[in-house]
């Protein structure tokens, strides 16, 4: 039986919709894992636009990347080809040098995937204190963590 996700949004989420293509799929027709680590990484960067923090308009540009410290995904129902999918992500932990994102992959309201991704503020490859070294980028994602809204 599968595990349903256990983490709820506690801040504002940020939904997108997927539709499953033939080409993110396996030969027996059901989604390749990796893809949903796209679909994250696409929640992220439209999180961030929906809080008036475009990624490469707003953060890039400024010398600071998000760098992956680590990702994990479940699965707990199959997708296959022309599914519709429902992405949530929402931030789940900030501090000056990181943030947590969440992820929750819904088809008709129900868990078909969830995970977590870690990430470090860097600027030229090295760690940086957000807080710091861009205290408007930092206090926009503190505030856009307050109030929930649904984008």
């Amino acid at each position: 039986m599968p595990v349903a996700p256990k983490s709820t949004p506690s801040g504002p989420m940020c939904q997108m919709r997927v539709t499953v293509r033939w080409a993110e799929c396996d030969p027996a027709g059901i989604l390749y894992h990796p893809h949903v680590f796209d679909w994250f990484s696409e929640g992220r960067v439209a999180w961030l636009a929906a809080r008036g923090l475009p990624y490469y308009e707003a953060v890039r540009p400024r010398g600071i990347e998000l760098l992956v410290l680590s990702c994990r995904a479940q699965f707990h129902r199959a997708v296959h080809p022309g599914d519709q999918l429902t992405v949530g992500v929402w931030a789940e932990g900030l501090t000056p040098t990181r943030v947590t994102f969440q992820y929750r992959v819904l088809r008709d309201g129900v868990a078909v995937a969830s995970g977590t991704t870690e990430h470090t503020f860097v600027r030229a490859g090295r760690p940086v204190n957000l807080r710091k070294a861009a205290p408007d980028l930092y206090a926009s994602l503190a505030d856009g963590m307050d109030a929930p809204e649904e984008a």
